[in-house]
């Protein structure tokens, strides 16, 4: 372990944000911490320990920075070579274009027709969909949300926790190219047999 300079504060603060933003949630609770140990090791096939992540993290008060080696392994992570090509791509950039997503995905050509789908984003948005076949679906259920039951639209990939697009809408009638539900905080979806 090292004595933390401002430089390695700043790329720890990114590194966290970013595997935080991969994983899909923050990272707070020894499980946490060890769930993502287990991660880190399937992914890269490097053992960092949980210890090691609650430094890191601040969940242990100790005034020790991780080795230049452990951040490389966080930047390996998350798809990049090392720490230095993670500070090229990120602090010229700091709303990046684009990401590796590793959130839960379902393409509609995986499901079968007739599969409902229970959609669900903030504020309290409540949305079932049945599949009609070739990325077809039609609303059976809409709470809080701008779609109707009987609304058809297209869609070719749920990804959790990111905006859904759909396209092609027939709302009330009327065609709208494209709708984005949960713009902000993405969706989630549950399979409903």
């Amino acid at each position: 372990m090292l004595v933390k300079t401002d430089t390695n504060k700043q790329d720890i603060q990114l590194l966290k944000k970013h595997i935080e933003q991969m994983v899909g949630q923050a990272i707070t609770t020894p499980k946490e911490f060890n769930q993502l140990a287990e991660q880190i090791f399937k992914r890269i096939h490097v053992q960092i320990s949980a210890t090691t992540l609650k430094r890191i993290w601040g969940y242990l008060n100790e005034p020790i920075a991780p080795r230049t080696s452990t951040l490389n392994f966080l930047a390996q992570f998350l798809g990049y070579s090392n720490l230095e090509t993670f500070r090229e791509n990120t602090m010229c950039q700091p709303d990046l274009q684009s990401k590796l997503v590793f959130n839960r995905t379902i393409s509609s050509e995986q499901l079968p027709m007739g599969t409902h789908i229970r959609l669900t984003w903030q504020p309290e948005r409540v949305c079932e969909i049945i599949h009609k076949g070739q990325g077809q679906f039609s609303v059976i259920r809409a709470e809080k949300t701008k779609l109707q039951i009987g609304d058809t639209f297209k869609c070719k990939l749920f990804i959790e926790k990111e905006p859904l697009y759909l396209y092609d809408l027939i709302h009330q009638g009327q065609e709208i190219p494209a709708y984005i539900a949960g713009k902000k905080d993405g969706i989630y979806f549950e399979l409903i047999h």
